[in-house]
C-alpha cells in the first residue's frame, strides 16, 4: 500500500481507461510524453495564472510561452527534429481573449487565493482505511462562480458542456464551502466566450457513484499490487505507452529467460 491513495479526475480518468496507466501516472510521472495540444494547455493556465497573480504583461508572457514551448517540446522527445513544430494555436490570442474579454468578468481581487486553487479533501471510507484523498486544482473562483478554461481550437459542443469534471469541481466545492457555487462557467480562451454548465443534481450524483467505484477500485489494486494493463486502441492515446511497451518487452524477456533456466 501507499501512504496515501490520491484521487484527481484525471488519475480517475486514467484509472477507468487502464489501472496501468494509473500506475504510471502516480510511480512513474516523468515517463510521459504529453502530445502538442497538452503542452501549449499546460503552459496557456500557468501564463494565466502569471498574468492574474504578478500581473506579467502580455508580452512578455508571449515571449516566455514560446520560449517554454520549445524547451518542453525538445525536452519531451522531440528534440531529435530538424525543425519543432510550431504552437497548435495562437497564444497571443488566449492571452488577449482572457484579458480583453474573460478579465472584465471576474469581480475578485487575484491575491485572494480564487486562482489556480488547489484542494485536498479526505474521503470517508471506513472500510477502507482513512488514507484517501480527492485533490484537484480549479482555475478560478470568483464571487462564489467556478471558471475552467479551455484551449480546445473549436467552440464547446453539448458534451464538452457536460464533462464529468465540472461536476468533479461542484462537488469538491460543496466540500470545501458547504454551500453550491452560484454558476458553474466554461472559459472559452480561443474564442474569448464564456458558456454556463447545467448545474445538473442528476450528474453531480453520477460523479459522487463514480468517486465511490474508483476509491474502492484503486485500494484493491493498492492492497494487491495489481494494475493490470488494458491493452487495445486507448494506447495510442496514452502519453504512457512507450513507458509502458517498453517494461512490457523487459519483462518479456526476463520472463523467457527465467523459462530458459529451469
Amino acid at each position: 500500500m501507499v501512504d496515501e491513495i490520491r484521487l484527481s479526475y484525471s488519475s480517475m480518468k486514467d484509472a477507468g481507461a487502464c489501472l496501468k496507466r494509473y500506475w504510471y501516472r502516480v510511480k512513474k510521472p516523468k515517463s510521459a510524453i504529453p502530445n502538442e495540444h497538452m503542452i501549449f494547455g499546460s503552459i496557456v493556465h500557468t501564463s494565466i495564472e502569471r498574468l492574474e497573480k504578478k500581473d506579467r504583461e502580455i508580452g512578455k508572457l508571449i515571449g516566455w510561452s514560446l520560449h517554454e514551448w520549445e524547451r518542453r517540446m525538445a525536452s519531451s522527445g522531440r528534440g531529435f527534429l530538424a525543425k519543432l513544430p510550431r504552437p497548435p494555436k495562437s497564444f497571443k490570442r488566449m492571452y488577449e481573449n482572457y484579458a480583453e474579454l474573460i478579465r472584465p468578468r471576474l469581480q475578485t481581487p487575484a491575491e485572494e487565493d480564487g486562482v489556480e486553487k488547489f484542494f485536498k479533501i479526505k474521503l470517508d471510507y471506513p472500510t477502507l482505511g482513512d488514507n484517501i484523498y480527492f485533490v484537484g486544482k480549479i482555475d478560478r473562483i470568483d464571487n462564489e462562480n467556478i471558471y475552467d478554461w479551455k484551449t480546445n481550437g473549436r467552440l464547446p459542443d453539448t458534451y464538452d458542456l457536460h464533462d464529468t469534471q465540472f461536476y468533479a469541481y461542484w462537488w469538491a466545492y460543496r466540500q470545501l464551502f458547504k454551500r453550491n457555487p452560484k454558476e458553474i462557467l466554461y472559459g472559452h480562451l480561443n474564442s474569448g466566450s464564456v458558456y454556463n454548465i447545467s448545474m445538473d443534481t442528476t450528474l453531480l450524483e453520477n460523479f459522487e457513484v463514480l468517486l465511490d467505484n474508483r476509491a474502492e477500485t484503486l485500494y484493491n489494486a493498492w492492497k494487491h499490487n495489481e494494475f493490470p494493463r488494458d491493452m487495445g486502441y486507448q494506447c495510442k492515446g496514452c502519453v504512457y505507452r512507450t513507458a509502458c511497451y517498453g517494461d512490457l518487452v523487459q519483462e518479456h524477456i526476463e520472463e523467457s529467460a527465467s523459462e530458459a533456466c529451469r
